[in-house]
């Protein structure tokens, strides 16, 4: 896991281990924000330990969404307000148990990993005013359908969650709705933007991320559909190569190519089915 600065309050963690993930801390003159947590307890201590730098404490943890690898470090804020979409407690409360148990059985680091349901619902958007900062929570759904942006007003930094990743993931998306969400970014001025997987996005670079992101989305939902209409064995269908859809096979600690075959099946699956 490492650390970096974004702005002088601002400050970001990303795990090493698992898909290049990243959580969030923002100092404010009144207690700590913190965004999402990390895949693995043993990092979300040294999170925790780094965002109680501040004299008043932690006042809020924020899920962008349901994932685990966002929100099962969760249970090691109690002090502090859990917020979330509706949609996100709405998932966790359906399928989060299911889901921890099978984590369980694949890590034995997640044995002592508590399921916690966020407490202060945000429907839409909502702002909480915090010291001299304004942290808004925009509603962005896209790799789910509760994923949530994290909007730094003062500073003009989003935590877009997956909504932006190098590699976009579909499983569950809509993907009309996923772009809309995609062009809706346009509405926000925007500094800086910390990716839920991956590298921070400065300015300059923010317009061809999006752009990235949209050809993907199409380029995949396109090929999938013409191969299964064609008649293709899935077989061949899911060899088709991540290049052809712009990312690279090292994106993701090299678990690219991993992440674009789980939306080829998802999306043969779909195609299939008629949907």
């Amino acid at each position: 896991m490492h650390r970096e600065r974004v702005t002088d309050d601002i400050f970001i963690f990303t795990c090493d281990r698992y898909l290049s993930v990243n959580a969030g801390i923002i100092f404010t003159g009144d207690g700590t924000v913190v965004v999402d947590t990390l895949p693995f307890p043993s990092e979300t201590h040294r999170l925790r330990e780094f965002a109680n730098l501040s004299r008043n404490g932690i006042r809020y943890l924020i899920n962008t969404n349901y994932h685990g690898d966002h929100s099962y470090g969760s249970y090691l804020f109690p002090e502090a307000e859990l917020v979330a979409h509706r949609l996100t407690y709405e998932y966790l409360a359906e399928v989060g148990e299911r889901n921890l148990m099978e984590a369980k059985q694949q890590s034995n680091e997640l044995l002592d990993v508590k399921l916690r349901l966020p407490s202060l619902l945000a429907e839409g958007k909502i702002s909480l005013r915090i010291g001299q900062r304004t942290v808004t929570l925009v509603h962005l759904p896209s790799a789910s359908h509760d994923t949530t942006g994290v909007y730094v007003e003062e500073e003009q930094v989003l935590f877009s969650s997956d909504l932006l990743m190098p590699v976009p993931y579909i499983v569950e998306s809509d993907l009309e709705e996923y772009r809309r969400s995609l062009k809706a970014l346009s509405n926000l001025p925007l500094e800086t933007i910390v990716q839920g997987h991956g590298p921070i996005l400065l300015r300059g670079e923010i317009p061809d991320a999006v752009n990235r992101t949209l050809r993907y989305i199409d380029c995949v939902e396109a090929q999938v559909r013409e191969k299964v209409a064609l008649g293709w064995e899935d077989g061949a269908i899911l060899g088709l190569p991540i290049e052809m859809c712009g990312p690279s096979r090292i994106d993701l600690d090299g678990k690219a190519p991993m992440l674009h075959q789980t939306n080829i099946y998802a999306l043969i699956q779909r195609y299939r089915a008629g949907s």
